[in-house]
């Protein structure tokens, strides 16, 4: 598993996860940064994604989890639907229906919309809508699982306390976004999606430990790490030994993934920050993990 050190464009901190398998799969969990309003030709995708493929001798996606409609999610889908070959994609599709949608959301929504659609066109039931749980992704191998553990399609959250009381569309995109856990022998992976803090305590963890999967080895945290995540993670059992947050190259990412590595490091866990770090790999047979590889930022 590599996450994947995202370049900042329109203002996210970005995310992609690279995940190859015994079998020789190779799969992705969300694509990092891309501009959505045309004027940059830099895209993560292009530039970040692609090129790392290729130098580890990857020639397609066999499988790809767009987690949320934000453009540091999905941005580099952008390039990277008619630039190189994908399989299967799983969308979580989730749209809050309100009013008062700015003009960046629209112009959000409708970027991954508009890509997702050409790439169902010139793919024909390839594109799985409302991924999340309960969604077969058809993954697994012998003694490797993958699971969505979140949002639930047939009753997404919709909590009454926002983080941001004038952006209940951004918020609620980030707390219904895609979980997926990941498990290979003695080892469990959790990346944790977009969702942040508050939305961890109140509404992830709670719907993870009924469910006896709120624990993993290997952390990609949610909402990139901003934020004191120490308790949650301190709570899982098992308890993870690593933690990952993945952030851009903004002055304020640097700040704070910087803080991120700080708390995770204090609290006892073995935390990594992409913008410090570069990308991150782990490597596991199925009872050892190491992180074989840290390519400096």
């Amino acid at each position: 598993m590599t996450v994947l050190n995202p370049k900042c464009m329109a203002g996210g901190a970005g995310l992609c996860v690279v995940m190859r398998t015994p079998a020789g799969k190779t799969y992705l969990f969300d694509t990092a940064n891309g501009d959505i309003y045309g004027k940059s030709p830099r895209n993560n995708g292009k530039d970040i994604i692609a090129p790392w493929l290729v130098a580890h001798g990857v020639e397609k996606i066999d499988g790809l989890i767009i987690s949320h409609y934000h453009a540091d999610h999905f941005g580099g889908f952008l390039w990277l639907w008619n630039h190189f070959p994908i399989e299967r994609v799983f969308d979580c599709s989730y749209m809050m229906q309100v009013d008062g949608l700015t003009p960046h959301d629209i112009r959000e929504y409708e970027s991954a919309r508009d890509a997702l659609a050409a790439w169902e066109k010139a793919h024909p039931g390839k594109l799985v809508r409302n991924a999340g749980v309960g969604t077969d992704l058809g993954w697994d191998e012998p003694g490797l699982s993958f699971e969505l553990l979140w949002p639930d399609p047939r009753n997404y959250v919709t909590p009454k306390k926002l983080i941001n009381e004038g952006f209940p569309y951004h918020d609620m995109l980030n707390a219904n976004s895609n979980a997926l856990r990941v498990v290979y022998g003695e080892r469990t992976f959790l990346i944790g999606g977009d969702c942040a803090t508050m939305y961890v305590t109140e509404y992830l963890r709670p719907a993870l430990e009924k469910a006896g999967k709120w624990g993993c080895d290997f952390c990609v945290l949610p909402g990139h790490g901003i934020g004191d995540y120490s308790e949650d993670m301190a709570s899982m059992s098992p308890r993870p030994r690593v933690t990952v947050a993945s952030l851009g190259d903004r002055p304020w990412m640097i700040e704070a993934g910087a803080k991120s590595q700080a708390v995770m490091t204090k609290a006892g866990f073995e935390s990594y920050t992409t913008n410090i770090h570069g990308h991150i790999t782990a490597v596991s047979d199925g009872r050892s993990l190491d992180i074989v590889h840290l390519d400096r930022a």
